[in-house]
C-alpha cells in the first residue's frame, strides 16, 4: 500500500511540476518570444503585416510553444500592389520548438505552422511582378551572414477552411479553391525530405488561355512528394487525386532553376468509366445528371512538359489523349 501511495505521490508532483511549467514557461518568454516576432516580421518583409492580437500560450500545442496571431493580414505597402491582399487568416498559429527558446540562444525553431480559415490571393502581372515576392532582398554580404530569430524547420503543416485565388494575367489563367483543407507532413527542415499530404476542396476551378477547364469540382487529393532542396527539385511518388467522380494518377517533377519552373508531369485515369469522366464537365456534374444512364469507356493520358518563365511569357506545353 505504501508503494501505491509513493506511486500516486511521484505522479502528482510530475503532473503539478508540468502544470506549473505550462503556466509559467508562457509567462517569462512571452514578451520576448512576441517582441522577436515583430522584430523579425517588419525585418524581414517589405509587404505590411497587420494583426488584431498576438498570444503565446503551451496548452494547445504541449509541449511546444504555440504563437498565435488573430485576425492576421499580409498586405501589400508598395507599388502596383499597394493595399492588394496576400493572406488574411483568422488566424495563424506558428508552434516553436520550447528547447530551442530556452537552449537556443535566440533562435527559435519553428516546428508547425496552422492557418484557420485564410484567404490566399496570389497575383501576378504579364510582367512576372508577383504580389507574393515580399521577403527583402539580404543586404549582408559575409559568407556566413545573420542569423534569423526564427528558423523554419518543419514537420507539418495545415490550412484549414482555406479560400484560395490565383490570377495569373500573363498566361490567362485563374484558379480558385473554395474550404480547401490541406495539410502536410515531413521533416521539411532536411535538404532531402519526403512530404505526404491530403487535400480536400468543395470547388475548384481552372481556367487556362481564357478556356474554362473545371468548373467548381470536387477535389479529393493524396499526394507524396520528394523534395531535394539541394536543386529545387520536386518529384511525385504515390499520387491520387480525385476531380468530382475522375480518379487520376500523376507521375514526374518540377524543378525550379533560378527564374525558371522546369515541368514533366504526365497523368492518366485508371478507371475507364465514361461516366466518371463527364462528372468533371462543366455543368455536367449537377441533381438531374447523376441518373443519367452513360455507358461506355475511355482512355485518359495526359501531361504538362516544358519551361515556365513569367518574365517572357514562356509557358510549358499541355496535351491529352
Amino acid at each position: 500500500m505504501k508503494k501505491f501511495r509513493r506511486i500516486l505521490t511521484a505522479v502528482g508532483v510530475v503532473f503539478m511540476l508540468v502544470l506549473t511549467a505550462a503556466i509559467v514557461l508562457p509567462i517569462v518568454y512571452k514578451d520576448k518570444i512576441i517582441d522577436r516576432a515583430r522584430l523579425e516580421l517588419n525585418k524581414q518583409l517589405t509587404a505590411e503585416v497587420r494583426f488584431k492580437s498576438m498570444d503565446l500560450s503551451i496548452f494547445r500545442t504541449f509541449p511546444h510553444f504555440g504563437l498565435s496571431f488573430d485576425s492576421l493580414s499580409v498586405i501589400g505597402s508598395s507599388g502596383v500592389f499597394d493595399e492588394v491582399p496576400l493572406i488574411k487568416s483568422k488566424k495563424v498559429e506558428a508552434v516553436i520548438d520550447i528547447k530551442s527558446v530556452i537552449f537556443g540562444g535566440g533562435s527559435y525553431r519553428i516546428v508547425r505552422v496552422f492557418l484557420d480559415r485564410p484567404f490566399i490571393n496570389v497575383v501576378v502581372l504579364q510582367d512576372g511582378q508577383a504580389n507574393y515576392d515580399i521577403v527583402r532582398p539580404s543586404t549582408d554580404t559575409t559568407s556566413s551572414g545573420t542569423a534569423t530569430a526564427f528558423n523554419i524547420d518543419l514537420q507539418g503543416y495545415r490550412l484549414r477552411e482555406a479560400d484560395i485565388h490565383y490570377t495569373d494575367y500573363g498566361s490567362n489563367t485563374n484558379v480558385t479553391l473554395v474550404n480547401l483543407d490541406h495539410a502536410g507532413k515531413g521533416d521539411l527542415g532536411a535538404t532531402l525530405f519526403d512530404l505526404s499530404t491530403k487535400t480536400t476542396a468543395d470547388k475548384l476551378s481552372v481556367t487556362y488561355a481564357g478556356v474554362p477547364y473545371l468548373t467548381n469540382v470536387k477535389l479529393d487529393a493524396d499526394v507524396d512528394i520528394l523534395g531535394d532542396l539541394a536543386i529545387s527539385k520536386f518529384t511525385a511518388k504515390q499520387n491520387v487525386v480525385k476531380i468530382n467522380n475522375l480518379e487520376l494518377r500523376a507521375d514526374g517533377f518540377v524543378q525550379m532553376i533560378n527564374d525558371l519552373v522546369n515541368t514533366d508531369i504526365t497523368f492518366s485515369a485508371p478507371s475507364t468509366d465514361f461516366k466518371q469522366l463527364m462528372s468533371v464537365f462543366p455543368g455536367i456534374y449537377t441533381e438531374q445528371a447523376k441518373g443519367l444512364d452513360a455507358k461506355g469507356s475511355f482512355t485518359l493520358k495526359g501531361f504538362a512538359k516544358g519551361t515556365y518563365n513569367g518574365k517572357t511569357n514562356q509557358y510549358p506545353g499541355f496535351g491529352a489523349d
